[in-house]
């Protein structure tokens, strides 16, 4: 288990270690091992890190070749053994045993359709520091959690809901209606209804799943034209 957080300003010079620091202090218990950060206004990038796979090699974020994108991961990727093959086949020279580094090197190639070819549980962050574009994406059944606050300044995601309450600027309000939607969310869903896309996801209001769905999907953020969501299955 990992955990990662970080945000995305559209204040181009916005930078804060220490709030990235609080960020992943509350998050220790998800990642004892390690921990690592990357800064480059407008986004900020941490984990915590559980090791499990390449050990010693494994440290993130980890960036490509050129250090251009940048990747932080929550979760396992089972095929990444089979993806390294294939885009070292293609060219690409890895620098690590990490199923991580896969996904830098997935972007590279594909864009953001790497993350439909990934097989595992994953919540995960890419940094495209020369299209200044941030990617980020859950596993198809939401078995790794992701949750993200936008107020159209900044937009904070992180692995759990507390990480992302370390932000003194974001509200701590309790969404007593939450409860009673979820339950007509999971009615509606039974009965193959439309879902409701303003429904409360959480009960901390203004903090979601991305797509305001459990199942998540991706959600990208562009310089020009901020976040939007979705999906890939």
């Amino acid at each position: 288990m990992c955990g990662i957080v970080g945000w995305h300003s559209a204040q181009d010079g916005e930078q804060d270690s220490l709030l990235l620091k609080s960020m992943l202090s509350a998050l220790v218990h998800r990642g004892p091992d390690d921990e690592g950060q990357y800064m480059d206004a407008p986004v900020a990038l941490g984990v915590r890190r559980l090791s499990i796979i390449d050990v010693q090699g494994g440290h993130q974020p980890i960036p490509s070749e050129d250090r251009t994108v940048w990747a932080v991961l929550n979760g396992e990727i089972y095929n990444f053994q089979e993806l390294r093959a294939e885009l070292e086949a293609k060219g690409h020279v890895f620098a690590t045993r990490s199923d991580t580094e896969v996904i830098v090197h997935g972007y590279e190639e594909w864009g953001d359709e790497c993350v439909a070819r990934l097989n595992g549980i994953f919540g995960l962050a890419v940094w495209d520091s020369r299209r200044r574009r941030l990617l980020l994406a859950r596993d198809h059944f939401g078995v790794k959690p992701l949750y993200y606050y936008d107020d159209g300044r900044r937009l904070t995601w992180a692995s759990e809901i507390k990480a992302i309450l370390t932000d003194p600027t974001i509200p701590r309000r309790v969404d007593l209606d939450a409860p009673a939607e979820r339950v007509r969310q999971l009615a509606e869903e039974a009965l193959e209804a439309e879902p409701d896309p303003t429904a409360a996801d959480t009960l901390v209001i203004q903090v979601r799943f991305p797509t305001g769905d459990p199942t998540l999907v991706r959600l990208r953020v562009e310089p020009r034209d901020g976040a939007a969501e979705f999906r890939y299955f």
